[in-house]
């Protein structure tokens, strides 16, 4: 049985909330595939955008906006060591920029680059101390092989219409610590769009989450993405007492063959989710 479970913060007229759960059999629609126009419930509308499959993401609450990288360059990145580039090549680390990525990103064609406006490393994209990024495949698609993203300390980023998979903890070569993408240490304003994040087994193959975030990353939207073949689906804290973290919407999302974490709340719980599980 496939069932699409939805979850709802409703905030009464005195400021109290009270949680609605609701859950019905579904067939889901794949990753990507929505109307003209999906709103959720966290103040976050989803327009479709210039191009097909393309999508701008607008937040209600100006101090949430998203940027995209708007009003900078745009540059064009077949490795991993150009989007480092890229990102150490701007006036300063909050300079505004669009990376359109192209075709298979992994180890071998990642090195770590040095700069006045990044903060990168050889085993991961490393979005570290920046914001106001956009990361976009585009073309024939962009893949990170192998190869996680890591946000840490930034604000203001995008990730959109890309997969990354196979990211390993254990065994060879290592990535991120195992997570497709991974968030920590004071990240702000982040939006996951249209994207596969994929495994090959869990943590006894070397994987570890999909989408975690901890330490003090709030809010955070994934929309219209496919996560699935792995142990772990993704995290909201890493301990209960890691409580910081919070305002994340899970937005048209399809879990497909994950064991656990779908996602995982250590402490606190997501705004609001619609998620659709197959097993």
């Amino acid at each position: 049985m496939i069932r699409t479970t939805r979850s709802f913060r409703h905030v009464k007229t005195n400021g109290e909330t009270d949680d609605e759960t609701t859950s019905r059999a579904a067939t889901p629609r794949r990753a990507g595939h929505v109307g003209r126009r999906g709103r959720d419930r966290c103040g976050a509308d989803h327009a479709r955008g210039g191009g097909s499959g393309q999508w701008r993401h607008r937040l209600r609450d100006p101090e949430r906006r998203h940027d995209r990288g708007a009003g900078g360059q745009t540059v064009r990145a077949t490795t991993g060591t150009q989007i480092h580039q890229a990102l150490c090549g701007r006036a300063s680390s909050s300079t505004p920029i669009t990376i359109q990525v192209e075709g298979t990103i992994n180890h071998g064609n990642t090195t770590k680059v040095s700069g006045d406006s990044c903060s990168t490393a050889a085993d991961r994209i490393e979005l570290k101390q920046i914001s106001n990024v956009t990361i976009v495949g585009v073309g024939g698609g962009a893949v990170f092989d192998q190869l996680g993203i890591h946000i840490r300390e930034s604000s203001n980023i995008i990730i959109q219409n890309v997969t990354v998979r196979n990211v390993k903890k254990s065994g060879s070569p290592t990535s991120n610590g195992g997570d497709a993408i991974g968030m920590e240490s004071g990240v702000r304003n982040v939006w996951v769009d249209h994207t596969t994040l994929e495994a090959s087994g869990g943590e006894s193959e070397g994987y570890d989450g999909l989408f975690d975030m901890k330490d003090d990353t709030q809010y955070v939207t994934l929309s219209y993405s496919t996560l699935r073949n792995s142990g772990r689906g993704g995290l909201i804290g890493s301990s209960e007492s890691d409580r910081s973290n919070g305002y994340v919407t899970f937005h048209h999302n399809l879990y497909e063959n994950i064991d656990s974490r779908a996602p995982s709340c250590a402490a606190g719980s997501p705004t609001c989710t619609t998620t659709t599980t197959r097993a």
